[in-house]
């Protein structure tokens, strides 16, 4: 992913200086000359991001995703930027506030074109016109509920059921009307019993939830989001807290140890998973998709023409890229969560344990997630004033190293399809003409 410099910042922006002055818009451009700003490069504003089997682009005001469908043809779909509700709170571009406002713009723009992506590939009227028919039976076939499906839901309830059963014992007191709530005891079998209530229902009406979300692809789309987020958390924030509360136990009376065990875990997930996840040949691919977007913004950086063969003579890394963002992230979360009480006491009663953990995650999401994408968003903009010192380059490192795992050299069929979609933004903020080639949607 890479970031532009835009008046409402966004998570793209990383390592471009900051200006204060207006917007600079593309100069006309011939075959031989790319469209770029009359400032440096280095303040040129486009930056984009992978998706399946395309490329996002955005320049200051559009953005285009461009796509490469099942039957070969590259759809692309160029929009207007609207600012989002969240983007017309003034206050929200403060410092240290403005990398909570990046990070939610980054997340509604990044659903649209993954919305447009996924329409791409799953739509039959995208498929060669003599397997359409074939395509239409099987989006219908895939929208029915199977039994496999019914019995690992089935199975995983049954387990979720006999959980809550065997912690019973230690919330029974609670609804058997006793006064107060005892966290530090009562927390997870509470949880398991609501896990095991939600479960049940799935599993009985999962045949109309299914068909629900193949057909309606805004709910599948939100779904999706909420899923991969809720995921997200549990594996790279949870799953970290709950490790080292279960190496540590009672040993740690401070709980400082214990926390930066947590850190040190959470570092080696999000990194493994990105090791982990590049051998799915479809991740794989998408991160080829990610090299070819570095590319096409290196060719225009570079002030050369933007075709195919001076794209791929370019480096597939890029300083602005969001991985970039992210070691950021992780190195400020190290520096500072780690600081905060393990075992604080709320209104006298002393949090440990499960309660503890469930305590923490919940300030981690509100309170200090934004605080930490506030701090390094700020370090990011500052690294861009000062791009040639030396502390900056050491702070960029990480983050390109990290690079060789989120990216990977690009064919030219996906340096092609990255090349059309930037090239769609630059047209659009030349003359205002959106390019825009989907075709009538199908439904099921």
């Amino acid at each position: 992913m890479t970031g532009p410099q835009d008046e409402s910042p966004t998570l793209e922006e990383t390592t471009s200086s900051p200006t204060e002055s207006p917007t600079p818009q593309p100069t006309a451009t011939t075959d031989d000359e790319p469209v770029v700003s009359e400032k440096k490069v280095e303040y040129l504003q486009f930056g984009g991001m992978a998706v399946p089997e395309g490329v996002m682009m955005r320049s200051p005001n559009y953005y285009a995703v461009a796509c490469r469908a099942p039957n070969g043809d590259i759809i692309v779909k160029t929009e207007a930027l609207q600012k989002t509700w969240f983007g017309k709170l003034t206050f929200l571009k403060k410092p240290f506030l403005r990398g909570s406002l990046a990070l939610l713009d980054t997340m509604g723009l990044g659903m649209k074109a993954m919305n447009f992506a996924s329409d791409v590939q799953l739509n039959p009227v995208y498929v060669k016109e003599e397997d359409r028919d074939q395509a239409k039976a099987e989006a219908l076939e895939q929208a029915k509920a199977t039994p496999k499906e019914f019995r690992t839901l089935a199975i995983i309830s049954v387990i979720l059921v006999l959980l809550a059963g065997f912690l019973f014992p230690g919330i029974q007191p609670f609804l058997a009307g006793a006064k107060g709530f005892d966290a530090n005891t009562m927390l997870w079998p509470a949880v398991a019993l609501g896990s095991a209530i939600l479960s049940t229902i799935m599993t009985i009406f999962w045949a109309p939830i299914k068909f629900r979300l193949s057909t309606d692809e805004k709910l599948a789309i939100g779904v999706a989001v909420v899923f991969s987020l809720g995921f997200g958390f549990l594996i790279f924030k949870a799953a970290p807290e709950a490790f080292a509360q279960f190496v540590s136990g009672n040993a740690d009376k401070g709980g400082t140890a214990t926390n930066y065990i947590a850190e040190v875990f959470k570092v080696v997930l999000f990194i493994g998973y990105l090791v982990l996840i590049r051998r799915i040949p479809a991740i794989l691919d998408t991160f080829k998709y990610h090299g070819a977007e570095h590319k096409a913004i290196n060719t225009i950086e570079a002030r050369v023409a933007l075709d195919i063969p001076n794209c791929m003579a370019q480096t597939r890394l890029h300083p602005r890229c969001g991985t970039n963002f992210a070691i950021i992230v992780l190195i400020v979360g190290f520096l500072l969560f780690p600081l905060f009480p393990r075992y604080p006491i709320i209104f006298g009663y002393q949090l440990v344990g499960a309660a503890a953990v469930v305590f923490r995650l919940f300030l981690d999401f509100l309170v200090f997630t934004p605080i930490i994408a506030g701090i390094s968003y700020e370090i990011i903009r500052l690294a861009g004033n000062m791009k040639d010192q030396r502390w900056v380059e050491v702070l960029l490192k990480p983050g390109l190293a990290t690079q060789l795992i989120t990216t990977e050299e690009p064919e030219e069929k996906h340096v092609e399809v990255a090349v059309r979609s930037l090239q769609a933004v630059l047209t659009a903020e030349k003359t205002g003409e959106l390019e825009n080639n989907e075709l009538k949607q199908f439904t099921v």
